[in-house]
């Protein structure tokens, strides 16, 4: 799952979020210096890839991508999610998205002190460009994929995922519909593990 799904499933807790927002970027258990909301919100975060990476559904969306982009397919398939997620947004939250998104920035903003490096770099444009909401669209999705092309320069053509996307539109939307819930009960299953 990209930002936007990881941030969603904090359970709305400034520390989890932050962690869960962070964890990409911390390496290990390199994390022992954080807060222990913190810490919660990365363990959550590779709780939510462990399961969607072994997801049947996940891996089945993958190979739709596999043939154009080889090694990035999850990374799109990630993205693709977060699109799928803000065009259901109200099947599964009651949450604003516009407000929620606004509140996680400050979020980050009141706790920049904590962002490893990486993100320090990245979260200024993050917010002016509004990278949350503008995955949920076309042209940002679009501008989200032709970054990405630019940074990793090996010859992937992931400028050219939105139109595989709309080719496989009504299977991704089907299988990310089906897939959200089992992660929904999953991540409360985690949670309620750890109570």
């Amino acid at each position: 799952m990209n930002f936007l799904a990881h941030i969603l499933l904090s359970d709305h807790s400034p520390e989890i979020m932050m962690g869960n927002f962070i964890a990409d970027f911390v390496r290990g258990n390199q994390f022992q210096y954080l807060p222990e909301g913190v810490i919660k919100g990365i363990k959550l975060h590779r709780a939510i890839d462990d399961f969607t990476d072994t997801h049947e559904i996940v891996k089945e969306d993958i190979k739709i991508f596999h043939p154009y982009f080889h090694r990035y397919s999850g990374i799109v398939v990630d993205i693709i999610y977060d699109n799928l997620l803000i065009e259901n947004w109200s099947r599964f939250t009651d949450l604003n998205l516009n407000d929620f998104i606004q509140e996680f920035y400050g979020i980050v903003e009141a706790n920049i002190d904590i962002l490893p490096d990486q993100l320090k770099d990245i979260f200024p444009a993050m917010k002016a460009n509004n990278w949350l909401l503008n995955y949920g669209n076309e042209e940002g999705l679009m501008r989200t994929f032709v970054g990405m092309e630019e940074r990793i320069k090996k010859n992937s053509p992931l400028s050219e995922a939105v139109s595989v996307f709309k080719d496989n539109y009504e299977v991704l939307s089907n299988d990310f519909n089906v897939f959200f819930p089992q992660l929904i009960d999953h991540v409360q299953h985690y949670r309620l593990m750890l109570s």
